[in-house]
């Protein structure tokens, strides 16, 4: 009939009583697991274990489907979840069959080290140089002026090296440059958080986000995952093409109009609700950088680089 449906699903832990569990013949639990297994594949606005988690999650659906009636915000929120579910396989040798295994299962949430300088500027000019994202004529304003360049250059002579907690970093700070080797982790630590942001968001079920360890990732923020290879070819072709601009058209295998997905988006940049995460800063080749200019403004800054 094409109305909406708000779909609430029993989760696997949900306590079902002895009397009833053997009062369901096969056939009937059979049923049951089909049935299942069908709105599963339509939009899931939460699972609950208790019945004052069904009423919570039912009464912040209602009043989120008001503010989005055609249902855009959800559309996008679980295209997200399923690119980011399972692991990326490629690269992987796999020998005798394809093997799809969760992200969220297998994923081991790394720390990182920071470096840090002993003069806050020089701090953050060094982040910015590091991170790749200071360009050669602020490089020479860094180094103009009295003793400009030979500070700078002590600045890396006297660094010092903190461990960092991923977790805590994403919790405590609004701009963060991820560091790391190729197959270090970065695109899977992005692809993580989308998952659990988005799940977040559209399911409710929590006013912060949390995995499956434990780890605390702050304040549950609208994600929005940006592959910036992909703006960069389109901005060689279209010159004056603003990264707000772009973005709708980066998520066209969401069953929305575009116009419907740019305000759901535009949106959440807006209210300052969302968790911007752009992937592949380092693999931009803009000579002039403006790909990578026009996705990101860092003012602060703190820059990590993965490890063990």
């Amino acid at each position: 009939m094409n109305k909406p449906r708000l779909v609430f699903v029993a989760a696997d832990s949900f306590p079902i009583t002895l009397g009833l569990h053997y009062a369901l013949s096969q056939e009937d639990k059979d049923k049951a697991k089909q049935f299942r297994q069908r709105v599963g594949t339509e939009r899931i606005w939460g699972t609950f274990t208790t019945a004052d988690e069904l009423a919570a999650q039912v009464s912040r659906a209602l009043a989120n489907w008001k503010q989005d009636p055609k249902g855009t915000q959800v559309k996008y929120l679980t295209y997200l979840i399923d690119r980011n579910t399972y692991l990326d396989p490629r690269g992987i040798m796999q020998t005798v069959r394809s093997v799809s295994l969760k992200l969220d299962e297998v994923h081991v949430l790394l720390t990182a080290e920071r470096e840090i300088a002993k003069d806050p500027m020089l701090d953050k000019r060094m982040l910015r140089l590091r991170a790749g994202l200071a360009f050669e004529e602020e490089l020479d304003e860094e180094l103009a002026g009295p003793d400009g360049g030979l500070a700078f250059v002590r600045s890396f002579q006297e660094l010092r090296s903190e461990r960092v907690d991923l977790a805590q970093a994403v919790r405590d700070h609004s701009r963060i440059v991820v560091l790391g080797d190729p197959g270090a982790g970065k695109t899977t630590l992005m692809r993580f958080l989308a998952l659990h942001f988005a799940h977040a968001v559209r399911d409710a079920v929590a006013t912060v986000v949390r995995d499956k360890d434990g780890n605390e990732y702050g304040e549950a923020r609208f994600p929005i995952f940006i592959r910036i290879a992909e703006y960069a070819d389109a901005l060689a072709k279209h010159r004056s093409l603003s990264l707000r601009e772009f973005l709708p058209h980066l998520f066209g295998n969401v069953e929305a109009p575009v116009d419907e997905i740019a305000k759901v988006l535009h949106s959440a940049l807006k209210q300052g609700q969302a968790l911007v995460l752009l992937d592949g800063l380092d693999d931009i080749a803009s000579p002039d950088g403006s790909a990578r200019t026009a996705a990101l403004d860092l003012g602060q800054v703190d820059a990590l680089r993965l490890g063990q």
